[in-house]
């Protein structure tokens, strides 16, 4: 028999019956509404890299620029016969434009291999 009046080994919070305990109770929401409001203040109050716009009567930086280098063609006899059926293209294309003085080409309402004139 055992020496105190719970039929259960463990001790019961006032108000609590002999069921099951709710998880955590009062304390656990309010250490849980802290951990939020302290989240929240953070994500507000985080400091950002401050961005300072270009001084007047300067000009903007141009975009770098690619270079692209030059290779002659060589033909090589490969060691094996290659053969094969299709088309070959290229595997990334590159928009290839001038700019000068500020000023971009828009459009060249010609195709390629197309004759012009001056």
């Amino acid at each position: 028999m055992p020496d105190h009046g719970f039929t259960d080994q463990t001790a019961l919070l006032p108000g609590e019956t002999a069921g099951r305990r709710r998880f955590g109770g009062w304390r656990a929401g309010l250490l849980a509404a802290l951990a939020m409001a302290g989240l929240a203040a953070a994500i507000v109050y985080w400091p950002r890299p401050v961005v300072l716009p270009p001084a007047a009567g300067t000009a903007p930086e141009a975009p770098p620029a690619l270079t692209v280098a030059l290779a002659p063609v060589l033909a090589e006899t490969l060691a094996r016969p290659a053969f094969g059926d299709g088309s070959v293209v290229a595997w990334q294309e590159w928009v290839v434009g001038i700019e000068a003085g500020g000023l971009r080409i828009l459009e060249v309402p010609v195709e390629e291999g197309e004759k012009v004139r001056r």
